[in-house]
């Protein structure tokens, strides 16, 4: 179906005195997609953010208002991913010392049982008859008038609760400082895709809209793709970054656990 955004588009190329090869490589659109987009075929460019992020790079580049293209567009039954809802971010779970503090309790309690019960048996064992005359004195020795066989009680041993290693895990975990990467985007003067994967997983594929902001947080590396480069600002773990590229330039953003930013 015939929009006229690929005829006007087709038009100012001309204007410009360009190929659609130097179109490509001033906008790094592969060739094969501004023809596409020339001839209103948007149904071979991959989707509708595709297509919208192209119509405006494209017509940046060509030195024309993007946005009356863009409201001229109107694909037929594709839902906008804009209003796509955004799947929430997987949270880190926490585990809480409860567990291990039960099993700390009941090791103690089986400590002291085991305690009692030998204190109780070292009681038994004392042998009878013994007369005071001959115990030891306060000052500690031992009266030689005490019977060759007979031996003064052992001492009572004392218990030491040994934690768990679920207990000392679980310590561990919690006194750690917790590791990982905070990124925040934000969208200025105007509207970007975006699509971003946090842990492995997509946590976000839309269209952000101007001066926004999205915070992403991960103990892995997250991997970024914009739509136009030159519209957002990043900060890594409290630092600003520099500029990622130009105005309607699509690039990938990869950051790293130790906060290093890769721009591809």
């Amino acid at each position: 179906m015939t929009t006229g955004i690929g005829e006007t588009l087709r038009e100012a190329r001309h204007r410009r005195g360009l190929t659609l090869d130097e179109a490509a490589e001033e906008t790094r659109i592969r060739a094969s997609n501004l023809a596409a987009l020339e001839q209103d075929h948007f149904d071979r460019l991959g989707g509708e953010v595709y297509v919208r992020g192209f119509i405006r790079s494209y017509a940046k580049c060509l030195g024309i208002d993007p946005e009356p293209l863009l409201q001229q567009h109107r694909p037929a039954e594709t839902p906008s991913l804009a209003e796509t809802p955004m799947p929430a971010s997987r949270q880190p779970l926490e585990r809480g010392p409860r567990r291990g503090l039960g099993v700390v309790l009941a090791l103690l309690a089986l400590l002291a049982i085991t305690g009692l019960a030998m204190l109780g048996d070292s009681e038994s064992d004392t042998p009878v008859g013994l007369n005071d005359d001959s115990v030891s004195d306060p000052n500690g020795s031992i009266d030689d008038t005490a019977s060759p066989g007979q031996a003064s009680p052992s001492p009572t041993p004392t218990m030491t609760a040994t934690p768990s290693p679920e207990a000392t895990a679980a310590d561990s975990e919690r006194d750690s400082p917790r590791q990982g990467v905070s990124v925040e985007l934000e969208t200025v003067e105007r509207e970007v895709w975006v699509r971003a994967r946090v842990d492995g997983d997509e946590v976000l594929a839309a269209i952000v809209p101007p001066d926004s902001t999205k915070t992403f947080q991960s103990r892995g590396p997250i991997q970024l793709r914009l739509g136009d480069a030159g519209a957002v600002r990043l900060t890594v773990n409290g630092q600003a970054q520099g500029s990622l590229g130009a105005s309607g330039q699509p690039v990938s953003v990869t950051i790293g656990v130790d906060g290093n930013v890769t721009v591809g």
